[in-house]
Protein backbone atom coordinates (compact mmCIF):
# COMPACT_ATOMS: atom_id res chain seq x y z
CA UNK A 1 0.00 0.00 0.00
CA UNK A 2 2.75 2.28 0.55
CA UNK A 3 4.30 1.45 -3.18
CA UNK A 4 0.99 2.40 -4.43
CA UNK A 5 0.13 5.91 -1.95
CA UNK A 6 3.86 6.84 -3.18
CA UNK A 7 3.26 5.86 -7.22
CA UNK A 8 -0.28 8.03 -7.03
CA UNK A 9 1.45 11.19 -5.29
CA UNK A 10 3.90 10.77 -8.42
CA UNK A 11 1.60 10.36 -10.55
CA UNK A 12 -0.56 13.47 -9.19
CA UNK A 13 2.28 15.81 -9.09
CA UNK A 14 3.05 15.14 -12.87
CA UNK A 15 -0.39 15.83 -13.88
CA UNK A 16 -0.51 12.46 -15.10
CA UNK A 17 -4.56 12.19 -13.96
CA UNK A 18 -6.14 9.49 -15.53
CA UNK A 19 -3.52 7.46 -14.50
CA UNK A 20 -3.31 8.75 -11.15
CA UNK A 21 -7.09 8.17 -11.01
CA UNK A 22 -6.80 4.38 -12.22
CA UNK A 23 -4.26 4.34 -9.74
CA UNK A 24 -6.17 5.47 -6.52
CA UNK A 25 -9.64 2.88 -7.81
CA UNK A 26 -6.68 -0.10 -7.77
CA UNK A 27 -5.78 1.64 -4.09
CA UNK A 28 -9.59 0.96 -2.80
CA UNK A 29 -9.81 -2.48 -4.24
CA UNK A 30 -6.97 -3.47 -2.40
CA UNK A 31 -8.43 -2.39 0.78
CA UNK A 32 -8.20 0.55 3.60
CA UNK A 33 -6.17 3.46 2.42
CA UNK A 34 -4.62 6.39 4.48
CA UNK A 35 -6.39 10.02 4.51
CA UNK A 36 -3.69 11.28 2.42
CA UNK A 37 -4.31 8.96 -0.45
CA UNK A 38 -7.92 9.92 -0.32
CA UNK A 39 -7.36 13.46 -0.30
CA UNK A 40 -5.07 12.94 -3.09
CA UNK A 41 -7.81 11.03 -4.94
CA UNK A 42 -10.35 13.77 -4.57
CA UNK A 43 -7.53 16.27 -5.84
CA UNK A 44 -7.20 14.17 -8.89
CA UNK A 45 -11.05 14.01 -9.15
CA UNK A 46 -11.55 17.70 -9.27
CA UNK A 47 -9.51 18.43 -11.96
CA UNK A 48 -10.52 15.15 -13.97
CA UNK A 49 -14.09 14.89 -13.38
CA UNK A 50 -15.12 19.02 -13.55
CA UNK A 51 -17.91 19.92 -13.31
CA UNK A 52 -18.93 16.55 -11.83
CA UNK A 53 -17.59 16.67 -8.82
CA UNK A 54 -19.53 13.67 -6.86
CA UNK A 55 -16.37 11.36 -7.10
CA UNK A 56 -14.21 14.61 -5.19
CA UNK A 57 -16.26 14.63 -2.41
CA UNK A 58 -16.85 11.12 -2.23
CA UNK A 59 -13.29 10.45 -1.97
CA UNK A 60 -12.80 13.63 0.22
CA UNK A 61 -15.45 12.17 2.62
CA UNK A 62 -13.37 9.13 3.22
CA UNK A 63 -10.49 10.83 3.61
CA UNK A 64 -12.56 12.13 6.70
CA UNK A 65 -13.79 8.65 8.09
CA UNK A 66 -10.03 7.57 7.91
CA UNK A 67 -9.50 9.85 10.92
CA UNK A 68 -7.15 12.00 9.71
CA UNK A 69 -5.11 14.44 11.91
CA UNK A 70 -2.81 17.61 12.16
CA UNK A 71 -1.35 18.92 8.64
CA UNK A 72 -3.92 16.19 6.86
CA UNK A 73 -6.59 16.71 8.75
CA UNK A 74 -6.53 20.63 8.17
CA UNK A 75 -5.84 20.35 3.85
CA UNK A 76 -9.26 17.78 3.60
CA UNK A 77 -10.87 20.42 5.52
CA UNK A 78 -9.70 23.35 3.26
CA UNK A 79 -9.98 20.88 0.24
CA UNK A 80 -13.88 20.23 1.20
CA UNK A 81 -14.81 23.76 2.26
CA UNK A 82 -13.60 24.23 -1.57
CA UNK A 83 -15.27 22.13 -3.13
CA UNK A 84 -18.92 22.64 -1.44
CA UNK A 85 -18.27 26.19 -2.83
CA UNK A 86 -17.70 25.14 -6.13
CA UNK A 87 -20.58 22.52 -6.04
CA UNK A 88 -23.07 25.57 -5.11
CA UNK A 89 -23.65 23.89 -1.19
CA UNK A 90 -22.71 27.43 0.21
CA UNK A 91 -23.71 26.81 3.90
CA UNK A 92 -21.92 23.95 4.44
CA UNK A 93 -18.96 25.18 2.62
CA UNK A 94 -18.54 28.41 5.09
CA UNK A 95 -18.98 25.79 7.98
CA UNK A 96 -15.75 24.01 6.83
CA UNK A 97 -14.02 27.17 5.61
CA UNK A 98 -14.89 29.09 9.51
CA UNK A 99 -13.65 25.81 10.98
CA UNK A 100 -10.26 25.22 8.98
CA UNK A 101 -9.79 28.84 9.93
CA UNK A 102 -10.59 28.99 13.29
CA UNK A 103 -8.09 26.09 13.56
CA UNK A 104 -5.38 27.14 11.44
CA UNK A 105 -3.09 28.15 14.23
CA UNK A 106 -3.15 24.14 14.32
CA UNK A 107 -1.02 23.52 11.35
CA UNK A 108 1.98 26.24 10.72
CA UNK A 109 3.30 24.63 7.62
CA UNK A 110 -0.23 25.23 6.04
CA UNK A 111 -0.62 29.01 7.12
CA UNK A 112 1.47 30.96 4.88
CA UNK A 113 -0.60 29.62 1.93
CA UNK A 114 -3.70 28.30 3.00
CA UNK A 115 -4.65 31.30 5.34
CA UNK A 116 -5.16 33.30 2.54
CA UNK A 117 -6.72 30.75 0.48
CA UNK A 118 -9.54 29.22 2.74
CA UNK A 119 -10.08 33.18 3.43
CA UNK A 120 -10.20 33.65 -0.24
CA UNK A 121 -12.67 30.93 -0.54
CA UNK A 122 -14.59 31.69 2.32
CA UNK A 123 -15.37 35.57 0.96
CA UNK A 124 -16.84 33.86 -2.49
CA UNK A 125 -18.90 31.26 -0.27
CA UNK A 126 -20.24 34.94 1.62
CA UNK A 127 -20.59 36.73 -1.00
CA UNK A 128 -22.77 33.86 -2.88
CA UNK A 129 -25.07 33.85 0.75
CA UNK A 130 -25.08 37.22 -0.32
CA UNK A 131 -23.06 37.99 3.33
CA UNK A 132 -21.53 41.04 1.08
CA UNK A 133 -20.15 42.87 4.68
CA UNK A 134 -18.71 39.39 5.73
CA UNK A 135 -17.13 38.90 2.11
CA UNK A 136 -15.74 41.96 2.20
CA UNK A 137 -13.35 41.26 5.28
CA UNK A 138 -12.80 38.08 3.80
CA UNK A 139 -11.89 39.39 0.96
CA UNK A 140 -9.46 41.60 2.56
CA UNK A 141 -7.56 39.43 5.24
CA UNK A 142 -6.91 37.39 1.84
CA UNK A 143 -5.73 40.13 0.12
CA UNK A 144 -3.58 41.11 2.45
CA UNK A 145 -2.22 37.57 3.30
CA UNK A 146 -1.17 37.14 -0.47
CA UNK A 147 0.79 40.54 -0.06
CA UNK A 148 1.98 39.54 3.01
CA UNK A 149 3.23 36.09 1.28
CA UNK A 150 3.95 37.91 -2.12
CA UNK A 151 1.45 34.82 -4.52
CA UNK A 152 0.66 37.91 -7.02
CA UNK A 153 -1.82 35.63 -8.96
CA UNK A 154 -3.42 34.85 -5.98
CA UNK A 155 -3.75 38.44 -5.21
CA UNK A 156 -4.88 39.45 -8.29
CA UNK A 157 -8.21 36.73 -8.51
CA UNK A 158 -8.55 38.29 -4.36
CA UNK A 159 -8.58 41.98 -5.70
CA UNK A 160 -10.72 41.85 -8.60
CA UNK A 161 -13.26 39.86 -6.83
CA UNK A 162 -13.10 42.43 -4.28
CA UNK A 163 -13.56 45.20 -7.15
CA UNK A 164 -16.63 43.45 -8.04
CA UNK A 165 -17.99 43.15 -4.31
CA UNK A 166 -17.90 47.00 -3.97
CA UNK A 167 -19.41 47.69 -7.29
CA UNK A 168 -22.23 45.34 -5.91
CA UNK A 169 -22.36 47.19 -2.82
CA UNK A 170 -21.65 50.63 -4.90
CA UNK A 171 -18.85 51.57 -3.28
CA UNK A 172 -17.08 53.25 -6.13
CA UNK A 173 -13.73 54.61 -5.34
CA UNK A 174 -13.18 51.32 -3.01
CA UNK A 175 -13.46 49.32 -6.36
CA UNK A 176 -11.67 51.66 -8.53
CA UNK A 177 -8.67 50.93 -5.97
CA UNK A 178 -9.01 47.18 -6.34
CA UNK A 179 -8.88 47.58 -9.71
CA UNK A 180 -6.00 50.08 -10.25
CA UNK A 181 -3.89 47.64 -7.65
CA UNK A 182 -5.15 44.48 -10.03
CA UNK A 183 -4.37 45.81 -13.48
CA UNK A 184 -0.52 44.83 -13.26
CA UNK A 185 -1.53 41.85 -11.93
CA UNK A 186 -2.75 40.57 -14.77
CA UNK A 187 -0.35 38.44 -17.00
CA UNK A 188 -2.56 35.82 -18.38
CA UNK A 189 -5.63 35.84 -21.02
CA UNK A 190 -8.07 34.88 -18.65
CA UNK A 191 -7.07 37.76 -15.94
CA UNK A 192 -6.98 40.64 -18.61
CA UNK A 193 -10.84 39.04 -19.44
CA UNK A 194 -11.76 39.00 -15.71
CA UNK A 195 -10.18 42.98 -15.61
CA UNK A 196 -11.78 43.80 -18.56
CA UNK A 197 -15.65 43.28 -17.16
CA UNK A 198 -14.90 44.58 -13.87
CA UNK A 199 -13.97 47.43 -15.16
CA UNK A 200 -17.58 47.45 -17.32
CA UNK A 201 -19.23 46.60 -14.08
CA UNK A 202 -17.50 49.54 -12.10
CA UNK A 203 -18.19 51.97 -15.33
CA UNK A 204 -21.72 50.88 -15.35
CA UNK A 205 -22.45 52.02 -11.52
CA UNK A 206 -20.53 55.53 -12.33
CA UNK A 207 -22.95 56.23 -14.65
CA UNK A 208 -20.20 55.78 -17.78
CA UNK A 209 -22.36 53.95 -19.78
CA UNK A 210 -21.69 54.27 -23.29
CA UNK A 211 -18.14 53.18 -21.82
CA UNK A 212 -19.69 50.15 -20.04
CA UNK A 213 -21.76 48.52 -23.18
CA UNK A 214 -18.78 49.37 -25.23
CA UNK A 215 -16.52 46.86 -23.26
CA UNK A 216 -19.43 44.12 -22.70
CA UNK A 217 -19.99 44.46 -26.43
CA UNK A 218 -16.35 43.50 -27.06
CA UNK A 219 -16.36 41.08 -24.54
CA UNK A 220 -19.60 39.23 -26.23
CA UNK A 221 -18.03 39.31 -29.58
CA UNK A 222 -15.02 37.63 -28.78
CA UNK A 223 -17.02 35.19 -27.25
CA UNK A 224 -15.25 31.93 -29.22
CA UNK A 225 -12.42 32.80 -26.75
CA UNK A 226 -13.72 34.54 -23.95
CA UNK A 227 -14.78 32.69 -20.68
CA UNK A 228 -17.95 31.48 -20.33
CA UNK A 229 -18.35 33.57 -17.23
CA UNK A 230 -17.13 37.04 -18.36
CA UNK A 231 -19.48 36.41 -21.01
CA UNK A 232 -22.39 35.91 -18.95
CA UNK A 233 -21.58 39.12 -16.93
CA UNK A 234 -20.87 40.84 -19.78
CA UNK A 235 -24.99 40.19 -20.91
CA UNK A 236 -25.36 40.96 -17.24
CA UNK A 237 -24.09 44.25 -17.32
CA UNK A 238 -25.60 45.18 -20.36
CA UNK A 239 -28.60 44.12 -19.21
CA UNK A 240 -28.64 45.93 -15.66
CA UNK A 241 -27.73 49.30 -17.68
CA UNK A 242 -30.93 48.60 -20.06
CA UNK A 243 -33.05 48.23 -16.93
CA UNK A 244 -31.50 51.37 -15.55
CA UNK A 245 -32.53 53.50 -19.02
CA UNK A 246 -36.04 51.81 -18.61
CA UNK A 247 -35.66 49.66 -21.43
CA UNK A 248 -37.26 46.38 -19.84
CA UNK A 249 -37.14 44.46 -22.98
CA UNK A 250 -33.82 44.96 -23.85
CA UNK A 251 -32.80 44.08 -20.29
CA UNK A 252 -35.04 40.85 -20.13
CA UNK A 253 -32.97 39.85 -23.82
CA UNK A 254 -29.49 40.48 -21.75
CA UNK A 255 -30.59 38.39 -18.79
CA UNK A 256 -31.55 35.40 -20.82
CA UNK A 257 -28.31 35.14 -22.74
CA UNK A 258 -26.87 35.85 -19.05
CA UNK A 259 -28.38 32.88 -17.96
CA UNK A 260 -27.45 30.64 -20.81
CA UNK A 261 -23.98 31.13 -20.35
CA UNK A 262 -24.15 31.07 -17.03
CA UNK A 263 -24.96 27.08 -17.69
CA UNK A 264 -21.63 26.50 -19.23
CA UNK A 265 -19.82 28.01 -15.94
CA UNK A 266 -18.54 24.68 -14.36
CA UNK A 267 -17.40 25.54 -10.57
CA UNK A 268 -18.74 29.26 -10.29
CA UNK A 269 -22.64 29.44 -9.16
CA UNK A 270 -22.34 33.15 -9.51
CA UNK A 271 -22.99 34.10 -12.97
CA UNK A 272 -25.95 32.44 -12.58
CA UNK A 273 -27.03 33.89 -9.47
CA UNK A 274 -26.79 37.73 -10.81
CA UNK A 275 -28.38 36.31 -13.89
CA UNK A 276 -31.91 35.37 -11.87
CA UNK A 277 -31.27 38.41 -9.55
CA UNK A 278 -31.41 40.75 -12.54
CA UNK A 279 -34.48 38.35 -13.94
CA UNK A 280 -36.55 39.41 -10.62
CA UNK A 281 -35.53 42.90 -10.99
CA UNK A 282 -36.71 42.75 -14.76
CA UNK A 283 -40.15 41.26 -13.43
CA UNK A 284 -40.39 43.50 -10.49
CA UNK A 285 -40.45 46.04 -13.03
CA UNK A 286 -42.90 44.75 -15.00
CA UNK A 287 -45.47 44.02 -11.71
CA UNK A 288 -44.87 47.37 -10.90
CA UNK A 289 -45.76 48.34 -14.31
CA UNK A 290 -48.87 47.13 -14.48
CA UNK A 291 -49.64 48.07 -11.27
CA UNK A 292 -49.49 51.84 -11.89
CA UNK A 293 -49.04 51.91 -15.88
CA UNK A 294 -46.25 53.99 -15.54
Amino acid sequence: MVQQFETLRELYEARRLEEAWQEYQRMLEAGPAEAEAHLLGALTARFLKAPDFREARRALERAEAAGPAGLILGRVRLSMGTLLREMGDTTAAIEYLESFIAGIADYPSLQPVCDGVAHYNLGLAYRCARRYDDALQAYETASNEFRRNDFPEYLRQALQNLAWLHCLMANVQAAEAALVEAEDLCKTDLARWHQRIGWAYLEAISGERTSALNRCEAIIKAEAVAPAAVVSHAFWVAGQVALTLGQVEQAGMMADQAVSWSLRVKDDIRPMQDANSLRREIYQTRVHKNQTGA
